[in-house]
């Protein structure tokens, strides 16, 4: 691949980073401007679903995710359950360090999340980490890292895209960065071994997923926080 086309990826990740925000900050900018609840909730969904299926299709089209209609094989079933105890693992580990050796319960990129709920977006925070971050960004660091930019040098690309992963997630200090890093390795082994990003996709959604299904059901049914 030459140095131009690779320079031309490195534009459409820093555009695929601006789509995976675009819903948040159009969230923000409603809240602000105190929109109404109902329909600030329906252009959170649709925007929140049309950028995932521009991710999705654009994927498909370059080859990023998997262009006939099996996305899955034989053995995924069992490599997404073990990725997904070891996801779990992983953040337990992480989470009794973090509170060792730091004396903190949590991450700040965590706090930050659980503050936002408390706020009042207990509908679209969930379907955003259920949904939109495990697509957008196993897609970003995961995908075109690896598989366009360092075309060539995927195991490098798979590296660098894993470390980007870990410090996007904003650790602030050892323990939370081994804590993001450790989940960074399993998402990134699983979409390396298997070639196919649906796998760790299909992981990721199930690590962001509980938790956001747990924020969801606290929103809808108006559970006491």
């Amino acid at each position: 691949m030459t140095w131009w086309k690779r320079l031309l990826w490195v534009g459409c990740l820093c555009l695929s980073l601006l789509l995976y925000v675009l819903p948040m900050l159009v969230q923000y900018v409603v809240r602000i401007y105190e929109f109404p609840r109902l329909w600030t909730i329906l252009l959170g969904i649709f925007l929140i679903f049309i950028t995932s299926m521009v991710f999705i299709v654009l994927a498909k089209k370059s080859g990023i995710l998997s262009q006939s209609g099996k996305a899955f094989q034989k053995g995924d079933g069992k490599r997404i359950i073990l990725g997904f105890l070891g996801m779990i693992l992983v953040s337990f580990l992480g989470t009794f360090l973090l509170n060792l050796f730091h004396g903190e319960e949590t991450t700040v990129n965590q706090a930050s999340i659980i503050e936002e709920f408390q706020r009042g977006d207990m509908i679209l925070l969930p379907i955003t980490l259920g949904v939109l971050a495990p697509i957008a960004e196993e897609i970003i660091f995961r995908g075109i890292i690896p598989l366009k930019i360092f075309k060539g040098y995927e195991a490098w690309g798979y590296i660098i895209g894993g470390l980007i992963f870990t410090l996007f997630h904003g650790p602030t200090n050892i323990m939370s960065f081994v804590l993001y890093a450790g989940s960074s390795v399993i998402l990134t082994w699983l979409a390396y071994r298997t070639r196919r990003l649906e796998v760790s996709i299909a992981v990721h959604m199930l690590n962001n997923g509980l938790p956001a299904i747990i924020m969801f059901l606290i929103g809808i049914l108006g559970i006491p926080r």
